[in-house]
């Protein structure tokens, strides 16, 4: 039996879609406050070479093993490029050599093991060309509950500690007199980032996802007073950028994924008009 309740092709990807990108909608906040977006942009190319592994070593699992290998490795892959450049910052070199050096070291070594693949292992040549531009239209049913998984944990963590998270952004002495254990609040809001975005390379790729994220939140901020308002602008441009980039590329046959890109770039100019006309109005 389906739990999900989904049996039609399009109603697994719309789904899939919504909640990724109510996922990068709530991260992307946290991500803007935090001023990681080069970090995560940095962890989203890391996953292209642990994305390719995991599609090649289940090649033959037609199961939620074909989803979650990947998705662990990509991981494990975006935390070690992360450690890398923390290493090589503390060696003396400057962080964005480190960052670029890591960033560019990872995605050509995905590269490479896509160039290795036997030309007669067709399926996963297209599963990693999928990784690094992404395919929402190929997300399957077990991608879909994998999705709707770490949506919930992600959010569910998100939940329980978002005055420790808003405390640790926005008032870290607040945080220290409330007995906060910041390193661990630190590397928790990290985790939640980097599942996040491993997560959304599903349906944008790699080279993209950090404007899954990026975009919304930008246009979020321009309208927003507080943090509530931020997360939940950010909730509205996201999904109605992702209904609409999916309905103008199912409709004239073009990437999905950058077509989802191009909508979420659609607000920012309506956006950036009202912040002009409303500080017009104030001035």
């Amino acid at each position: 039996m389906d739990i999900l309740g989904l049996t039609n092709y399009l109603n697994i990807v719309f789904f899939a879609c919504i909640i990724l990108s109510s996922l990068c909608a709530l991260q992307g906040v946290f991500i803007y406050v935090s001023k990681s977006s080069l970090a995560v942009d940095s962890a989203a190319h890391a996953c292209v070479p642990g994305a390719i592994i995991g599609s090649i070593i289940t090649s033959n699992s037609p199961n939620i093993a074909s989803s979650l290998i990947p998705f662990i490795i990509s991981i494990i892959c975006s935390f070690l490029a992360l450690w890398l450049i923390s290493f090589l910052s503390t060696k003396g070199l400057d962080k964005g050599t480190a960052t670029a050096s890591v960033t560019g070291g990872f995605l050509g070594l995905g590269i490479s093991l896509l160039s290795c693949v036997p030309q007669t292992e067709f399926n996963i040549k297209i599963s990693a060309i999928s990784i690094m531009f992404g395919q929402p239209t190929g997300i399957t049913l077990e991608d879909a509950k994998l999705i709707l998984a770490t949506a919930i944990l992600i959010t569910s963590i998100t939940a329980m500690m978002y005055k420790e998270f808003k405390l640790f952004l926005f008032d870290k002495e607040q945080a220290i007199l409330s007995e906060i254990n910041i390193k661990w609040v630190k590397n928790i809001l990290l985790f939640c980032q980097i599942v996040t975005i491993a997560l959304s390379i599903k349906m944008v790729g790699a080279l993209m996802a950090v404007a899954l994220i990026a975009i919304p939140t930008t246009c979020a901020k321009i309208n927003s007073q507080n943090l509530s308002q931020m997360i939940l602008f950010s909730l509205i441009f996201a999904i109605s950028a992702t209904l609409l980039g999916l309905y103008w590329s199912l409709y004239h046959s073009i990437s999905s994924g950058g077509a989802i890109i191009v909508s979420n770039c659609l607000w920012l100019l309506p956006c950036y008009l009202y912040k002009s006309v409303k500080g017009g109005a104030h001035g």
